[in-house]
């Protein structure tokens, strides 16, 4: 049954009703009311519109926008530079090509930015001026906003010109970066250890002149400063070539002498893994039930008569761990019906 009197939730729903919805509409006007002036806050006779800017210009005399002209054509030869000239320096193989569009891609990128931050000065402004002042009174933020809004266009100059100033710094200190690191990069991959000793002899005159480096480089002036060191020997050509000036070369080829790849074989230490940059290097399949290196393992009853050879010529040789390989010589021998090859 409907009770006659009024209970307690109705009189709280109302008086919640009653005093809540007075207070979420005054919230509008009041802080309208705030965002101003006393004296503009009370007068409610005049227009609140304090000031409107019109310029006016005779059709006639608006001749050709010059802005749009510009903006279609750098975006003409944008469309032109990458969907023509990038295909083109990749397939001709012109990298002088690609990388300077690349470089005008970055330009375009820089002012691009730049004028994105020029279009999202205002909150900017707010987001520096409530970062930067939250301990001041809200006054004075209101008063630092309405200052930088008031002189946004005598600004905008000073704007492009630091915006374009720091982007051009940030943009040459990364080039001079990737420029040192690529240097220093490929500096390390040709030497290929922080000290290298080369020596114009392919062949050693006797072991014991290495014996003696050995021990000079092992006296204790010398074995503090030195970590490892490992031998490498010159490539087969070189040393083939002493003997015969016919010599075309050293390639692997598989047993069934179906698939050929040419290579540079060398001979190393023991300890080759641990004196070079191991940067460089990406191990492939190894053997796992030792702790030894891949250089160390060639000296192994298993690795005696094995080599270390690069992972692509598992699909170039069809070969894996542990299967056998064929390595030939060939020499170019002149007969009287022409040239051929012994291996």
């Amino acid at each position: 049954p409907v009770e006659p009197g009024l209970t307690s939730s109705a009189a709280l729903v109302g008086s919640l009703l009653a005093v809540g919805i007075p207070l979420i509409a005054a919230i509008g006007p009041i802080t309208g009311a705030l965002g101003k002036n006393l004296r503009d806050a009370l007068d409610i006779h005049r227009p609140k519109t304090s000031a409107v800017k019109y310029d006016i210009e005779r059709a006639e005399n608006a001749g050709v926008s010059w802005s749009i002209v510009a903006i279609g054509t750098s975006l003409s030869v944008f469309g032109f530079c990458i969907y023509y000239l990038i295909p083109l320096s990749l397939l001709s193989l012109n990298l002088s090509l690609f990388f300077n569009i690349f470089f005008a891609i970055l330009l375009g990128m820089l002012f691009g930015l730049v004028i994105l931050a020029l279009n999202m000065e205002i909150t900017l402004e707010k987001l520096v001026v409530y970062g930067t002042l939250f301990w001041e009174r809200p006054v004075m933020r209101r008063l630092t906003i309405s200052n930088l809004v008031t002189h946004r266009v005598r600004n905008r100059k000073t704007m492009v010109m630091y915006s374009l100033s720091i982007a051009f710094i940030v943009f040459i200190t990364t080039a001079v970066n990737m420029e040192i690191q690529s240097s220093v990069f490929v500096e390390r991959q040709n030497m290929g250890a922080r000290v290298v000793v080369e020596s114009e002899e392919v062949v050693p005159r006797s072991m014991e002149e290495l014996a003696k480096i050995e021990a000079v480089l092992a006296e204790p002036q010398f074995a503090e400063h030195i970590y490892h060191t490992c031998w490498i020997t010159h490539s087969l050509y070189d040393v083939v070539s002493l003997e015969s000036s016919e010599n075309q070369g050293t390639q692997f080829t598989n047993v069934g002498r179906v698939y050929e790849a040419g290579t540079t074989v060398h001979g190393v230490s023991p300890s080759f893994a641990q004196a070079t940059f191991s940067d460089y290097y990406t191990p492939g399949p190894i053997y796992e039930d030792t702790s030894l290196t891949p250089s160390a393992q060639l000296y192994t009853v298993r690795g005696s008569q094995g080599a270390v050879i690069p992972t692509a010529y598992e699909e170039q040789l069809g070969v894996e761990l542990g299967s056998s390989f064929l390595m030939q010589q060939r020499q170019e021998v002149a007969t009287g019906s022409g040239t051929t090859f012994n291996n």
